[in-house]
């Protein structure tokens, strides 16, 4: 016999844990393309290759920016307001300041 994918393959059996397990793959991966796009606006834009694709897709570039800077072990409390507001506003909200040479950020007014 074939074995084709079913929920019992995965040994996830329980709805609500099925669901909880996908809302939190949903919340990574939308905090790590907010990441990447506003790491590619604001600090340093991806390259464009030959045939006019970035040379990382943005999930990736906010993922290893992600990556580094919470298993650093070294946050500081400037850093981690940036990546909480990253995560709950969109990132056209956040612009870096000069003081800081590109690696600090201000809320813009409106």
């Amino acid at each position: 016999k074939g074995r084709g994918f079913n929920m019992e393959v995965t040994r996830l059996t329980h709805y609500f844990r099925i669901k909880k397990m996908v809302a939190l793959l949903v919340i990574g991966f939308c905090w790590a393309h907010k990441t990447g796009e506003w790491k590619h606006k604001m600090i340093k834009p991806l390259r464009v290759k030959n045939h006019g694709r970035l040379e990382k897709n943005l999930f990736r570039y906010g993922l290893d920016h992600l990556t580094d800077q919470l298993m650093s072990g070294a946050l500081d409390a400037l850093e981690t307001s940036r990546l909480l507001l990253l995560f709950l506003c969109p990132p056209d909200w956040l612009e870096p300041t000069k003081s800081t040479n590109g690696h600090g950020f201000s809320i813009v007014d409106f």
